[in-house]
């Protein structure tokens, strides 16, 4: 998926690691009481994501789908990192991730030639952090990724994203509210 950005293919690997640990820990129901998980996972992750940002004067046809994959992946530690005791911590914020996210989506979605499943599981993502307008715009580009990929349900979009990166415990319940902003696949 990176093959021209080594350091961001080493942090997806260790963000799957991350990823596969939480789903084999989850079922042990003890998983977002330990806040400890959260500070020695998932936010080493995050400060390596937010080191490896690329400037929006820098983001052009070849790097694009590696700067929105980078962002996705922030959206989805902040989605993971919420559901840690966030009490004692100060809270994560996306603004910055999604406003930066659409712009790149406006200017280069219709380039993202390869590996689909990626822009839909960015889309998905961006959509679950936005309201209003920006949200029906990122359903809207959703709705035409998977007319594109030839899927014929929301629940086979859902799963296709969920094949990447997903922490279903964290994201189905959600991601459930965009299934009538998607229209074709209700």
């Amino acid at each position: 998926m990176f093959p021209n950005d080594a350091v961001l293919a080493i942090i997806f690997r260790d963000l799957s690691t991350t990823v596969m640990t939480i789903k084999l820990e989850i079922d042990k129901r003890v998983m977002w009481q330990d806040e400890k998980f959260g500070g020695l996972w998932v936010d080493p992750l995050a400060h390596r994501l937010l080191a490896s940002s690329v400037e929006m004067k820098d983001v052009h046809d070849g790097n694009f789908m590696a700067e929105c994959c980078r962002l996705g992946a922030l959206i989805l530690l902040s989605k993971i990192r919420r559901r840690f005791g966030t009490h004692e911590r100060r809270l994560v914020f996306t603004g910055l991730e999604t406003g930066k996210m659409i712009i790149l989506l406006k200017e280069y979605a219709d380039k993202w030639t390869k590996f689909k499943p990626m822009l839909l599981w960015v889309l998905i993502l961006a959509a679950l952090e936005v309201d209003g307008e920006e949200r029906t715009w990122l359903c809207g580009l959703m709705e035409r990724t998977t007319l594109e990929m030839g899927m014929q349900s929301w629940d086979e979009a859902v799963v296709n994203a969920s094949n990447l990166l997903w922490v279903g415990e964290v994201l189905d319940e959600e991601c459930e509210g965009l299934r009538s902003l998607v229209k074709f696949l209700t």
